[in-house]
Order: structure tokens, then C-alpha cells, then sequence
């Protein structure tokens, strides 16, 4: 039902409006609701959207209401120079943010990675990377010795393995930037065998072949093939991400803490 515009005459007797509630004088235009005849002053009608008596459902008609102007977009009152050293800004953290990730990358090349759990011992550790360090330097090459805390939770009187460690190897992992040398416990090393996260080191378990106990070796293998080399006088192995930058660095490192290990408790029993 569509509305019609009157313009009020004397013989409309000085209607109220039901939405300003005001007395609607002669000459001014109207609307009365085509559905339920309550008037309303023709501005009134438009601003409410239609009759505003309560219950009605009639509408204003579209033609009734005003053309949307769309207000035109104002130039930016802002000086020149303004967006000249925002865009300067702007290339100048862009080149910088290159720059980090470009030398960042070249110096994560040059470096041979070791993460170990906190809780081993820091201080030999320490000394055996320290001792294998002027091999790398003839290539170029130094290393990186992280020691990463653990969080051992305690559930029913029971000790989890678990934790910061293996959280940040996997993220390492997935991101093709894994440490070159791992140390896994033999509860954890299975797991990371299964999924595939290893790097073969069967080569490496041949030539350790009068260090490495077999029945331990064989806990790393997987359909014959080894992925963790057993720490001489720890209940831990020894592995290679397969994402690390420099596995055959890591091989000739592993081998190298084997025997020296090896060496030192031999040499210990002996005294």
C-alpha cells in the first residue's frame, strides 16, 4: 500500500502528528498511513522509515526517500615531505629486515649446531665441543652449543619425559633448520625413528663397530637401519635431524664424541 502527500487543508480539523506528537497546521504536508489513517507530518513519516504507530507495519516508499550523496574523498591536507619520509621509512625497514634475515641465514651456514638437554653434564659437554672446534675452523666453521631446559611433568607418581626440548627440536624440524646434533633418551629416540625425523647413520654405527654395544645400537634401528648411535656411559643416543644444514659435519662430530667418550671412560675405569 502506497503512501500519498497531502497538504493539510482547514477541513482536516488540525491532526496530531503520532510521531512529533504536534498539531499539524493548514499547509503543511501530510501523510496519512494508507494502512491504519494516523497521520504524520511528511518528514516525520520519511525520518521514521514509515508509520510509527505501534503495530503497523506500513513502509515508506523508496521514492520518498533522498538520493544518497556520496560525500567526495578530501585530499590530504598533509605536506609532501610527509609521505616522502614515510616511504623512505618504510624501504629503509624493509632493506634492514633483509639485511638481518641475509646475514642471519650466511651465519647459521657457518655454524655447526648442538642442542642437548639441560640436565646433562654442561661442563664436559662443553669440553669436547671446545676440543673439536679447531677441525671446524679449517672449514670455515664454528659451533653452536645450546643446552635447553626440560619440563619433566609428574602424573600419578610417575616421571613424563617430556617437554621445552623436544618442542623446539620439532619446530626446528619443521622449519628445515634443525640443530646438526641431537641428544635423544632411549624412551624418546623411538618415537622420533618412527615418524621419520632422522637421518640414517648406519655408516657411522660401521665404523664405531668396537665401540657401539649392539643390543643398545638396535634399539635405534628401524627395517635394519640405524638412526642413533648409544652415548658410551649414558642411557641416551645420539642423532642427525634430517633437517640439519650440515649432516656430514654432524657424522664426523658424532663420531668423534663417541670415541672420545669412549676413551674417557675406558681411561676412568682404569684409574
Amino acid at each position: 500500500m502506497e503512501e500519498k502527500i497531502v497538504v493539510l487543508t482547514l477541513d482536516h480539523h488540525d491532526p496530531t502528528c503520532a510521531k512529533c506528537e504536534n498539531v499539524m497546521a493548514a499547509g503543511e504536508r501530510a501523510v496519512f498511513c494508507p494502512r491504519c489513517r494516523t497521520p504524520h507530518h511528511l518528514q516525520c513519516w520519511i525520518d521514521h522509515g514509515g508509520c510509527s504507530k505501534k503495530g503497523c507495519r506500513q513502509r515508506v516508499s523508496p521514492e520518498l526517500l533522498p538520493a544518497k550523496v556520496d560525500r567526495p574523498i578530501r585530499a590530504s591536507k598533509a605536506p609532501t615531505w610527509v609521505f616522502v619520509a614515510a616511504l623512505a621509512l618504510i624501504a629503509a625497514l624493509g632493506v634492514g629486515l633483509w639485511f638481518n634475515a641475509t646475514r642471519s641465514a650466511e651465519q647459521r651456514m657457518r655454524t655447526v649446531a648442538v642442542m642437548l638437554p639441560a640436565s646433562v653434564d654442561q661442563s664436559l659437554w662443553a669440553s669436547l665441543m671446545t676440543e673439536y672446534e679447531p677441525r671446524l675452523a679449517a672449514n670455515g666453521k664454528t659451533i653452536l652449543l645450546t643446552f635447553v631446559p626440560e619440563i619433566v611433568p609428574v602424573m600419578d607418581g610417575q616421571t613424563i619425559e617430556a617437554g621445552y626440548y623436544d618442542q623446539k627440536l620439532l619446530i626446528q624440524m619443521a622449519a628445515n633448520d634443525a640443530p646438526e646434533l641431537v641428544l635423544l633418551s632411549a624412551r624418546r629416540l623411538p618415537t622420533y625413528v618412527s615418524q621419520g625425523a632422522l637421518a640414517p647413520l648406519d655408516d657411522v654405527a660401521e665404523r664405531l663397530d668396537s665401540i657401539v654395544d649392539p643390543a643398545r645400537l638396535a634399539i635405534s634401528e628401524l627395517e635394519g637401519i640405524a638412526y642413533g648411535i648409544p652415548v658410551p656411559g649414558q642411557d641416551a643416543y645420539l642423532a642427525i635431524p634430517r633437517t640439519s644444514k650440515h649432516p656430514d659435519l654432524a657424522k664426523d662430530l658424532l663420531e668423534f664424541v663417541v670415541t672420545e667418550l669412549d676413551r674417557r671412560k675406558a681411561e676412568s675405569a682404569s684409574n
